[in-house]
């Protein structure tokens, strides 16, 4: 376990990447990501920084990753629609399936997004992406997990 400054209980000793437990920034609750290397690296930036003496703070994430089965890519960030029950909220998905591409313009595919949101605030508590096309299910789901860290509460204008 470790503070927002990679500190661990432990004077003068710091711990991050997969060892460190940081800030789930949907629960506010400590939580375990799994080993990706851009977690460990920007926990690592941030443990250094201190150790060398400039102040710098670990804000925690919102658990974003992405893999490939054959020419599928799956990507999720945020919390599945049992996390959030399990965490107390009120929680809501719904899915679309639309193209990567309009009708008309060649090549393009399908992707398929989920959102799982807060019925009581309309506030973004995850998402899920699949799709044929990697950096269109990349964008999508970096744009959502920056949403998410921010507060994710966009849907509050349209709804």
């Amino acid at each position: 376990m470790v503070d927002d400054h990679m500190r661990t209980s432990i004077d003068n000793v710091y711990a991050a990447g997969d060892v460190a437990e940081t800030k789930n920034l949907i629960t506010g609750k400590p939580y375990w990501h799994p080993p990706f290397g851009t977690t460990a690296n920007k926990m690592g930036f941030v443990a250094g920084s201190n150790i060398a003496g400039k102040p710098m703070a670990f804000p925690g994430v919102v658990g974003t990753s992405m893999t490939r089965f054959m020419n599928l890519y799956i990507a999720s960030a945020g919390l599945t629609t049992q996390e959030a029950i399990r965490h107390g909220f009120k929680a809501r998905s719904a899915a679309i399936t639309a193209r990567t591409k309009a009708r008309y313009y060649p090549g393009g595919g399908y992707v398929t997004i989920k959102l799982i949101i807060d019925e009581d605030n309309m506030r973004i508590l995850g998402a899920q992406v699949l799709g044929d096309d990697g950096s269109y299910v990349l964008g999508k789901i970096d744009t959502l997990a920056a949403l998410m860290a921010k507060g994710g509460q966009p849907l509050r204008t349209y709804l």
